[in-house]
């Protein structure tokens, strides 16, 4: 009986937890391309910036580097 009443509410907490790994996953990947196509000012930058984003992710630390990346890694670079 208690299972039936909790169903719902762990299908929705299931679904959302892949929903937010999705966007994650969406916005790491975005980091990379963006990372590989943005011309750097020193062309070491980018080569630390898409070793830290590929390794972090057999990490788990995916969001982590997406985000410092944004934050840091963007104003290291003059454009496409």
């Amino acid at each position: 009986m208690w299972d039936l009443i909790t169903l719902p509410f762990r299908l929705v907490s299931g679904l959302l937890g892949i929903l937010i790994w999705i966007i994650i996953f969406a916005l790491w990947v975005y980091c990379v391309y963006d990372c590989a196509t943005r011309r750097f000012r020193d062309p070491n930058h980018k080569w630390i910036w898409l070793a830290v984003l590929l390794v972090s992710f057999p990490l788990g630390l995916s969001w982590l580097s997406a985000i410092l990346y944004l934050i840091f890694g963007r104003q290291q670079a003059y454009g496409r």
